[in-house]
């Protein structure tokens, strides 16, 4: 098997079938041919074995043999992705791994891995992971630090998470807020208006769940004119109008709910049949 197709296949499944696709990961290296393509199956790893599994101890046992029994794994950049994960690894089960060899935008980087991985487990020590790393950042990144856009994609998936949580406390909903506002931040450090607009999207979505309208509202109308102003397509208008759609309705304002809805629904039926299936269950909430 291709490594592309096997890699593609393994992020398809994994979050339905994560045990299925750590299962596989024995086998995984078989199918590297290049240092490049270890780390992105370090990664893969990473990810499932922490963030969906929390079997730390496996994980990092798989990263060993990765770095013992593979030759692309002494590659300068493969040598440190496993670095970094074998400490995110050690840290998700309660260890202190050795940092003192990473530099800033590496220690920067375990740490908002690991909040990430620790998310749907123990949402205090991923705030105190953050937190960390947001320290270690406050001297500022630029756009080529990698570190930058983990912060990004670290803060929009803790958002993400605590959005679903059926009950938060008040320091939960105080961390979602702090993570939608660290993906909007670094966004616009590391990516382009596109997902500047995306970020103030998870802004406006965490600002409902946490009851503030002000904020949402703020935040959508935001989402929405960057998706105006750029000429967005179909799916990211969508959901610009879905969020100030579900804003309004919060709100009470029935005629900007109503307009709004209407204007999701346009966009909807403009939708190649994937993305329609993808957005099906948005669109639902809408208009039950």
């Amino acid at each position: 098997m291709k490594f592309e197709t096997y890699i593609a296949q393994a992020w398809t499944d994994h979050a339905n079938h994560p045990q299925q696709v750590a299962d596989g990961f024995l086998n995984a290296s078989s199918y590297v041919e290049t240092a490049e393509q270890l780390i992105q199956l370090v990664g893969l790893v990473t990810h499932v074995m922490g963030e969906h599994l929390g079997m730390w101890t496996e994980g990092q046992a798989l990263l060993e043999g990765f770095q013992a029994n593979t030759s692309f794994a002494a590659a300068a950049g493969a040598q440190n992705a496993i670095q970094r994960s074998l400490a995110v690894m050690k840290i998700g089960r309660s260890e202190s791994p050795d940092m003192e060899s990473f530099s800033l935008s590496d220690k920067i980087r375990v740490f908002a891995v690991t909040a990430s991985a620790l998310s749907g487990r123990d949402v205090d020590r991923a705030q105190e992971c953050l937190l960390k790393a947001l320290d270690l950042a406050r001297h500022g990144l630029d756009g080529q630090d990698p570190a930058s856009r983990v912060l990004a994609v670290t803060g929009n998936n803790l958002a993400c998470a605590l959005e679903e949580k059926q009950s938060r406390t008040l320091a939960e909903t105080e961390f979602m807020i702090l993570s939608a506002r660290t993906a909007r931040e670094y966004w616009e450090i590391a990516g382009g208006w596109l997902e500047v607009s995306r970020a103030e999207y998870r802004l406006a979505m965490s600002y409902l769940e946490a009851a503030d309208t002000a904020e949402a509202l703020k935040h959508a109308q935001t989402c929405l004119e960057m998706c105006g102003e750029n000429m967005a397509g179909d799916l990211d208008l969508f959901f610009a109008f879905e969020v100030l759609a579900k804003v309004e309705r919060f709100r009470r304002n029935d005629l900007g709910f109503k307009t709004a809805r209407d204007s999701a629904i346009q966009y909807f039926e403009k939708l190649g049949e994937d993305d329609k299936q993808w957005c099906e269950p948005a669109l639902k909430k809408l208009t039950v």
